[in-house]
């Protein structure tokens, strides 16, 4: 891409200035009238025009670094699991190495009739999303000739509502078998008991350290969530008091608690 400028010269000539926008570089053009000038504008534009957009590898790459480092919400940047779990949707929907320029809704519609194949609804709603935020950041750096080339793809069916929920019978049951496992030492269990009782997300349990076990081990901090809400401190029930005591003991405060 470049600018293009006419000017007067000295010695009764006319200049056309050339400057590329990327590289501010600047080259000039000299003709004997301003009607050889003007004429010569728009091959001499043209010679300078680049392909739109960047290889789709590459603006993958730039948006996981995005998503790393600002996230779509600034000063908001996304957890690696969730970075891992967009990127690992979207590079195996824009599976092609063409330019992000010549994206259009035939190549984009084509992609995705190959993903979708086989994927529940619910994965095929996430992806989509995913997919047109991944456009808009895209568009705003000028690198889509054809932004709403996701416009026509849908999604057909409902996502499912909810989980199967265990009964009463059925939890007691299994926090009496993981607190027996727990206490021999087997990680797993002790994650199932502290999602049990505590209401936790299984990320939340996987991304603990040590120092998030505070009061002596009567309180769990859970300090990054996906909501300002999801930030807290809980009381730890006596039961689990035990088991997450034995997780930490030994280790240093940073350590990841979840690990033997």
């Amino acid at each position: 891409m470049c600018k293009v400028y006419l000017c007067r010269d000295r010695n009764e000539k006319w200049r056309v200035r050339i400057v590329d926008i990327l590289t501010k570089k600047k080259t000039n053009y000299f003709f004997a009238s301003k009607q050889e000038a003007e004429a010569a504008m728009p091959r001499l534009q043209r010679s300078y025009r680049r392909p739109i957009g960047v290889p789709i590898s590459d603006a993958l790459a730039a948006y996981r670094e995005h998503l790393a480092t600002r996230g779509n919400r600034p000063g908001h940047p996304n957890r690696p699991r969730t970075i891992e779990t967009t990127l690992g949707r979207l590079t195996k929907v824009f599976r092609s190495e063409i330019l992000t320029g010549e994206m259009t809704p035939a190549i984009a519609s084509a992609m995705w009739e190959t993903y979708r194949v086989e994927k529940a609804v619910d994965t095929l709603m996430n992806t989509l999303a995913q997919a047109k935020t991944f456009f808009r950041w895209m568009t705003a750096r000028g690198w889509l000739k054809h932004p709403d080339a996701l416009k026509d793809i849908e999604v057909l069916g409902r996502r499912k509502k909810g989980k199967p929920q265990l009964t009463e019978d059925e939890s007691k049951r299994l926090l009496e078998c993981a607190l027996v496992l727990g206490r021999s030492g087997d990680v797993g269990a002790i994650a199932a008991a502290t999602a049990l009782v505590l209401g936790m997300r299984t990320s939340e349990i996987a991304d603990r350290i040590v120092r998030d076990l505070d009061a002596g081990g009567t309180k769990l901090r859970i300090t990054s969530a996906k909501t300002a809400a999801g930030v807290r401190t809980m009381k730890v029930p006596a039961v689990l008091q035990p088991l997450l005591k034995a997780l930490a003991t030994g280790k240093q405060p940073s350590d990841n608690s979840s690990v033997p």
